[in-house]
């Protein structure tokens, strides 16, 4: 995991193709019950909300209002992590 500044990190990660995968505070969630750490992928953003993968919920993509997503962010640091798969050699 990497540590962002703020959410310009995932605009530019999705801008790439490459949907970062944010570790978020569940409490801070509507559609979740309970507080947990939790890994959900990025896959969209815009000014208003951002929409997930969330491997709890795989049946749809879940949309957060943008500020309860940061919210939920921020209580677990500003950790991302971003995969890429390399050439072979």
């Amino acid at each position: 995991y990497k540590q962002a500044q703020d959410e310009q990190e995932l605009r530019e990660a999705l801008a790439r193709g490459i949907p970062p995968i944010c570790l978020v505070e569940t409490e801070n969630i509507g559609y979740w019950q309970g507080s947990a750490g939790h890994a959900v992928v990025v896959v969209d953003m815009n000014s208003s909300a951002v929409v997930v993968n969330d491997p709890a919920y795989a049946d749809e993509r879940q949309t957060i209002p943008l500020d309860t997503f940061l919210l939920a962010w921020v209580e677990r640091d500003y950790l991302y992590a971003l995969l890429t798969i390399e050439p072979a050699h």
